[in-house]
């Protein structure tokens, strides 16, 4: 295969040696000669350790070597350090790896032996013209042989970097050696599987188990992350439990929607285990249903990468009703009618149960009833008042009855209707045939229309105060984002979670990320639900699917080569930056397309130690530090961009308020 990286190399090409692969000489391309740095076969799974063999031979017409000149070379975060790894290091001068004319490398700080620097991640050897003898073109050989613990830590692109420096300036030009080349690797499997209790039956409480494997360790601030079907409500989940090796815990279980993140507090052994949650309950029946887009997440390193997915793990099925109890009967007449406070709700109770209550279930929209309950009345009040709805707005219905043990009724169909509060429209479902049809005689609102005497009870009438919609975001007092982040949620960009917080340093995954872009263009308009899923991973019925969605059709969004979109992954800072700059563009005038333009067909930065000028985010890098969208930060090498970083919710808001000012 050609790499990437080799685009615009020439001369002798390297290749990386992966044990029992078959070595691959890759063609020259174009531009300045290269020593030879072999590099080749660049795959692998994450937590299964490979043999790397890495070589370097001298070419004398682009280097020649003097005494101190050192040879560097780079690994990134995708594997572990030197340090952790098993490897050896060898001069040879005949360039053939045969124990013949090959000179051991030792750890030292002077010629001919190697030091260990930039947190173990960088190697550096200095050269022994004394020792080793001249350099001779075509032989000369630097080896490095990695032969344990050499596992890749999450999926995507490892990079390996090979440069040299010169000792005193008088040889030939070593300081030109730069040379990037990479190892794609794909996440293992999670071989996951979700098991229900007593929750399997509607109305029931029980237990969650999720079972795993992990293919690494997980650090501190590691997820697991995993979307549950939207027959099940998982408003109230909670950590209960569970059995990984390790001092660590997932105490840190939380939920957003459908998407269930759990969170490592400290070191977790790899290995198959489980997680067991509580909260989580069968709001319909389901013969077949699955988790998605589950993901164990690398935080701690800095990579933010997946360590393991599984985008089809089976969960067991969800029951209609207890066994050997009522199926209660549903309440009759049931009717919904526009009003100047709201949709007005009205039906008949039903005798001859035990039922209690009735449940209403709501979604607005073109989104999906998913069966979490929006609110509960008595049955036999007769009638229910939604108060919390604008004009123009589409409001979706279905009513259940229960009783006090939480045994529902089967559904009503679902009925929708569009809230006008000068409208006498009445959306009417038919006992008989159970479809709606609407009515729009001045007899049938004046049965359904709320008189001044008679208030909707307390527990029928949710609150819609401002507070209520919008959270308070109680965790940014003293944060440095607060005064961008209230201004963004003011604009109608971020949200706040359900629980009045932000959590400006928790990781932004890339549904997030859609969504956030999408209300840069479009403000709080919602997204249109798409009649074909964008991407295989995404489901039309998943919130996110209408930003998704949007954004591929703009052509802002690609995905990834598999036809997937990830949606509960982390997003990197280089892969959130690509996406905000498109959206950028999609939105400029011709003179700032005409500006992004120049800016990537020029020379690029040269601001940050961490961002060469041949990775495939430089021209992105480049264009959003020269218009003032980005700043970096401070590292060891000066100032670091942190590309492979996940973005934080804080950080996206940060560039999203830089690049699309009010």
């Amino acid at each position: 295969m050609k790499n990437k990286f080799l685009q615009g190399l020439s001369g002798k090409v390297s290749t990386l040696l992966i044990a029992a692969l078959t070595l691959t000489l890759l063609p020259a391309t174009t531009a300045f000669a290269l020593s030879a740095f072999q590099a080749s076969v660049a795959t692998g799974t994450v937590g299964t350790s490979q043999a790397i063999e890495i070589e370097y031979t001298v070419d004398t017409a682009v280097q020649t070597w003097a005494d101190g000149d050192t040879l560097v070379i780079d690994i990134d975060s995708g594997l572990p350090t030197w340090a952790a790894m098993t490897w050896t290091a060898e001069y040879d001068s005949d360039v053939t790896n045969n124990a013949t004319n090959e000179t051991q490398i030792v750890a030292g700080g002077g010629n001919g032996q190697y030091a260990l620097s930039n947190g173990n991640t960088r190697l550096t050897i200095k050269w022994d013209v004394t020792t080793w003898g001249a350099v001779v073109d075509d032989a000369s050989t630097i080896r490095i042989l990695i032969t344990a613990n050499a596992a890749p830590q999450y999926a995507g692109t490892t990079n390996i970097l090979l440069s040299g420096t010169t000792a005193d300036g008088g040889d030939t030009n070593p300081s030109s050696l730069t040379y990037f080349d990479s190892i794609v690797v794909s996440a293992a499997d999670a071989a996951a599987s979700v098991e229900l209790g007593a929750n399997a039956v509607i109305g029931s409480s029980g237990n969650t188990v999720l079972t795993l494997t992990l293919p690494l360790a997980l650090a501190a601030t590691d997820t697991i992350v995993f979307t549950m079907p939207n027959n099940m409500n998982v408003a109230d989940t909670a950590f209960v439990s569970e059995t990984f090796a390790g001092a660590g815990t997932f105490a840190s279980c939380s939920d957003a929607g459908q998407v269930i993140t759990c969170t490592a507090g400290g070191a977790v052994s790899a290995g198959t285990g489980t997680i067991t949650l509580s909260g989580i309950t069968a709001a319909s029946a389901a013969s077949s249903q699955t988790i998605t887009s589950l993901a164990v997440n690398n935080v701690a390193i800095g990579g933010g990468g997946d360590m393991a997915v599984d985008d089809s793990g089976s969960i067991t099925d969800t029951l209609g009703y207890e066994t050997n109890n009522d199926v209660y009967t549903n309440v009759t007449n049931l009717k919904f009618a526009n009003s100047d406070e709201g949709v007005v709700i009205t039906w008949t109770p039903s005798s001859g149960d035990s039922s209690t209550h009735v449940d209403v279930l709501r979604s607005k929209g073109d989104a999906p009833v998913n069966g979490v309950q929006y609110a509960r009345v008595e049955k036999s009040l007769g009638k229910y008042t939604d108060t919390n709805v604008k004009d123009g707005e589409k409001v979706n219905y279905i009513i259940r009855t229960t009783d006090a043990k939480g045994n529902y009724s089967s559904l009503s169909e679902q009925s929708t209707i569009t809230v006008d509060s000068d409208s006498t429209a009445v959306v009417v479902v038919e006992e008989e045939s159970e479809e709606a049809a609407e009515e729009t005689t001045e007899e049938t609102t004046e049965e359904v229309a709320p008189t001044t005497e008679e208030e909707p009870s307390e527990e029928a009438t949710p609150e819609t105060t401002e507070e209520m919609e919008v959270p308070a975001l109680s965790d940014l007092e003293g944060h440095w984002s607060k005064d961008v982040v209230l201004n963004m949620v003011e604009r109608g960009i971020v949200q706040g979670n359900d629980d009045g917080t932000f959590r400006p340093d928790g990781q932004l995954n890339r549904a997030e990320a859609a969504a956030l872009l999408y209300r840069v263009l479009y403000g709080e308009t919602a997204p249109t639900v798409p009649a074909v899923a964008p991407f295989s991973d995404v489901a039309v019925d998943q919130w996110f699917s209408g930003f998704i969605a949007k954004l591929k059709e703009l052509e802002i969004a690609a995905g990834n080569p598999d036809l997937t979109y990830r949606p509960s992954a982390s997003i990197n800072r280089a892969e959130f930056l690509k996406l905000a700059l498109a959206t950028y563009y999609y939105n400029a005038t011709a003179e700032q397309k005409s500006a992004v333009d120049a800016l990537k067909a020029g020379a690029m930065t040269q601001k940050f130690a961490d961002v060469a000028a041949d990775v495939w985010y430089a021209p992105t890098v480049t264009v959003s530090y020269e218009l003032g969208f980005i700043e970096g930060m401070a590292c060891e090498a000066g100032t670091c961009f942190n590309p492979s970083s996940p973005i934080t919710r804080a950080e996206a808001t940060k560039i999203l308020s830089e690049m699309f000012p009010e």
